[in-house]
């Protein structure tokens, strides 16, 4: 029989798969305990659980995903305590990003924060492909390219990012992770000319720069997870929730 002090850390894990699932926190809320077929005991879980505002993640919601292969890589990487570390943090950044409460310039840089541990956790340390020193002088955007062409994923702003292309157009941006870094930049690093430089920035490019972020985000999970299918790209549907992409 399964007490609950045995199964604490399944919730967990299973807690933090349904988040990436949900771009939100939506832990179970209430564990039965069976014995041949019989409830025995049940539990009310008392973790944080985000309400639900509004979904805006990558399952496609009226499509017949297969998420179990997913799941078991998800399993896997979880057993190694520094991968269950850093995917833990990079899903609480990816799913601080997503809320609407938080400004919009507030978000995208929390979402560069998932994606430089991104590149710490897998680039530096699980894979070793680069030392923690030159990582260390690696700029954000070498290091969000790296992992684009890691993970083999295009660095071009998608055709339907229109005020980010106009932006990076403007500041002759080679590749989308510049573009995206640039205007996490003028938010951070706040001198009078990035101070300018972020009051021309309309409204609907900040949206599309936290969008590519997240993307980034998403998109390098599932192709570390092993993911093949459909999937809700947000670049390329920001005006629908079932506008469709393939890995």
């Amino acid at each position: 029989m399964f007490q609950l002090k045995n199964i604490e850390s399944t919730l967990i894990k299973l807690s933090a798969y349904l988040q990436f699932l949900n771009a939100r926190k939506c832990p179970q809320l209430i564990v039965y305990g069976f014995s041949n077929n019989k409830a025995i005991w049940k539990h009310v879980q008392t973790l944080e659980n985000d309400s639900y505002e509004y979904y805006n993640g990558w399952v496609l919601k009226h499509d017949d995903m297969k998420l179990q292969k997913i799941w078991n890589k998800f399993c896997e990487i979880w057993s190694c305590e520094n991968d269950k570390e850093s995917l833990q943090i990079i899903l609480h950044w990816y799913n601080e990003a997503n809320k609407k409460r938080i400004s919009l310039e507030g978000r995208i840089v929390l979402i560069q924060n998932a994606l430089e541990l991104m590149f710490n956790w897998l680039i530096s340390e699980k894979f070793e492909y680069v030392s923690a020193n030159d990582a260390n002088s690696m700029s954000a955007a070498a290091k969000i390219g790296f992992l684009l062409s890691f993970f083999q994923i295009d660095s071009k702003i998608s055709d339907d990012l229109l005020e980010l292309r106009k932006y990076a157009k403007e500041y002759n941006h080679i590749n989308s992770p510049e573009t995206f870094v640039n205007i996490r930049n003028s938010i951070v690093h706040s001198t009078q000319k990035k101070r300018k430089r972020l009051e021309t920035l309309s409204e609907q490019a900040k949206k599309e720069a936290l969008n590519l972020g997240i993307w980034y985000v998403e998109i390098l999970l599932l192709k570390l997870l092993g993911y093949e299918g459909l999937y809700h790209n947000r670049c390329t549907g920001m005006n629908t929730y079932e506008a469709k992409d393939k890995i």
